[in-house]
């Protein structure tokens, strides 16, 4: 049998800690986990490393200011999981979002984007 398709959660953030807990919440939210999460903080002058430590999320942490390109890129080289989603601090996610995802990726095996 098969196992179901791995997703990691990427997330840049840049003075983020306010949206964190919030994001946490719909992440703790999935009716299936993402694989793995993680955050590249890009510089950020508020709490935001210490915030994403405390809901156990890896982050990574350069040493200046590089902009969201570099940051996807960074995280994007660091996912260990086969597919990945980007997300935004301060959205939120579906509760199904990762079931759904899952779905389409077992259902379309070659596409390379889902949107």
């Amino acid at each position: 049998m098969n196992s179901a398709p791995s997703l990691a959660l990427l997330v840049p953030c840049y003075n983020a800690a306010r949206y964190l807990p919030r994001l946490a919440e719909s992440v703790r939210a999935q009716t299936r986990p993402f694989a793995e999460i993680l955050c590249y903080d890009d510089g950020s002058t508020d709490d935001t490393v210490r915030v994403a430590r405390e809901l156990g999320w890896t982050i990574l942490t350069p040493n200046a200011n590089a902009g969201p390109a570099a940051a996807r890129n960074r995280l994007l080289a660091a996912a260990h999981a086969p597919w990945v989603h980007f997300h935004d601090a301060d959205d939120l996610l579906q509760p199904q979002f990762v079931e759904r995802m899952t779905a389409a990726i077992v259902s379309q095996p070659t596409a390379d984007v889902f949107v």
